[in-house]
This record gives C-alpha cells, structure tokens and sequence, in this order.
C-alpha cells in the first residue's frame, strides 16, 4: 500500500518561499532576518530546517509581504534573476534610495510592494 505525502503547511509553505526568495535576490541571512524581524540566529535555524513560521505571527506576516515582493518582481522582470536582483540594489527615484535599502521598515517593506504590484498591473 502507498502513503498519500500530506500537503505542505502554509507555515511550512512560506518557509520555504522564504528560502527560494533569499537565494532568488542574493539577499543576506542578517537582511532577511531585519526584514522579517527575527534574529538572525532563527533565520540560521530556519535555513537548517529546525524552525518554522508561526501562522500568525508578526515574521510570518512580514514573509508574507517579502513573498509577494519577490513574486512581483519575479513576474515584472519575467523571471530574469540578474535584472531581479539589479533593480532590487539600483536607486529608484520613488524612493530615494535602493528598494533593498527599503525593505527593513514596514513602511518601506510595503511601499516598495505597493510599486511592484502597480507596476506589474500597468
């Protein structure tokens, strides 16, 4: 008899989104760990697979908007990797800095996916 493998948790899910998103734009273990707000000790541990997001909670939320981030950009770059991680580094005007400079407030977090959506909607 064949065991059915259960469907991955959203914790499970955002996870490792998170992982993909990190390789994806070449970000730093201390970069996402200031964006998502754990320690960068947790995000070690979540790189290990020993922790988990908690559905939920404050990092899992901020996840969350990264992800949406990085599937933003990944569908307004047509999933060029080079030019996903250029235009996350390059100064925009819209907010007078890199957008990866941004992404540590919640206020940058969500203004730099505010422009990503609007843009990929154009």
């Amino acid at each position: 008899m064949k065991l059915l493998k259960s469907s991955p948790t959203p914790s499970e899910l955002v996870s490792n989104g998170i992982l993909r998103a990190v390789e994806d734009l070449d970000l730093t273990g201390n970069a996402v760990a200031r964006i998502i707000g754990i320690s960068a000790a947790t995000f070690s541990r979540l790189r290990a697979g020993s922790w988990r997001f908690q559905e939920g909670s404050k990092p899992y939320e901020l996840a969350l908007a990264l992800l949406r981030i990085h599937h933003a950009l990944k569908s307004v770059m047509s999933g060029n990797i080079e030019r996903m991680r250029k235009w996350l580094r390059a100064r925009h005007d819209a907010f007078g800095a890199a957008p990866v400079e941004r992404l540590a407030q919640i206020q940058g977090l969500f203004g730099v996916l505010h422009h990503l959506e609007t843009t990929e909607k154009a």
